[in-house]
């Protein structure tokens, strides 16, 4: 994977303007990820390229220290297990503007504990809940999902719409490579998650996770944005979507 550059900032941009980038990975798990970066079995110069993503410069980056992610997993076919724990983030300096970017695995959403797997799962679950016994989301967040999660029907409804714009988002990169005529739009809110539901038949129609990891590796490697949730430089430029 190689990175663009960064928009380069003004010479009086120095600090606090931190950037969130894709880190694309192979790993089976987040846990064998983290395993791999307190190792320091991750070559991070490698996965960045010698220019700086923050001024362009060759050698002008450097590593600092990691933060801390705390992660969510709720793992189905284990009784609805749930792991709970704290992943290691890489960060760099751009040592001209004195900007940060971090590398995220694209297991995880910017801003969201929850991974991605987990976070589609359980919406899935909300919908055959909701199908099948007209149940609500603060009823399946209460009835359906294992307590340990600390899932409440806001969090499944914030879900569907970080989810659901992902999608959008990504539509015309996925009508490229996946027939969506079948594709169900929502008329309003509150048929959002049906709208899921019906990319989700297409894109992994052997039920997710199957599929779904690739496709989300894809489009982080070809556009160097998430998938699902937007990114730190994203939130402050209202413009982007």
């Amino acid at each position: 994977m190689s990175f663009r550059r960064a928009r380069t900032p003004s010479h009086k941009q120095t600090g606090g303007e931190a950037i969130q980038l894709p880190y694309c990975n192979n790993f089976s798990s987040l846990a064998e990820y983290d395993l791999a970066f307190r190792s320091q079995a991750i070559d991070f110069a490698a996965v960045i390229g010698p220019a700086c993503l923050i001024c362009g410069r060759v050698k002008c980056y450097r590593p600092i220290k990691p933060y801390q992610r705390t992660a969510i997993e709720v793992e189905p076919s284990v009784e609805g297990a749930v792991t709970s724990y704290l992943v290691l983030i890489a960060r760099f300096q751009c040592r001209l503007y004195l900007r940060t970017f971090s590398l995220l695995p694209i297991q995880l959403l910017p801003y969201h504990q929850y991974t991605v797997t987990t976070i589609v799962l359980l919406l899935l679950l909300a919908q055959v809940a909701r199908r099948a016994e007209c149940l609500g989301l603060s009823a399946v967040a209460e009835r359906q999902i294992p307590g340990d999660a600390n899932t409440t029907g806001w969090l499944l409804s914030c879900w569907v719409r970080v989810t659901v714009a992902g999608l959008r988002r990504a539509h015309p990169w996925l009508i490229s490579r996946f027939d969506l005529t079948a594709l169900c739009p929502a008329t309003d809110k509150a048929d959002e998650l049906n709208e899921l539901y019906s990319y989700l038949a297409v894109l992994c129609p052997r039920g997710p996770p199957d599929g779904l990891f690739r496709i989300v590796h894809q489009y982080s490697q070809d556009t160097l944005r998430f998938f699902f949730g937007r990114s730190s430089q994203e939130r402050g430029d209202r413009r982007v979507p």
